[in-house]
């Protein structure tokens, strides 16, 4: 099974299935840029 991260969203609880490889990927992916680059990247 995947790894499960739990986020709440208001009053409700949410699972985002597979959050921290995606997070690794993304700054692995995202070494040398300026914060506001990454920050378009992770929105889009």
């Amino acid at each position: 099974m995947d790894d499960v991260t739990q986020i709440r969203i208001g009053r409700h609880m949410a699972g985002i299935i597979g959050l921290k490889s995606a997070l690794a990927v993304a700054a692995e992916q995202c070494k040398g840029m300026s914060d506001d680059s990454i920050g378009k990247i992770l929105i889009s």
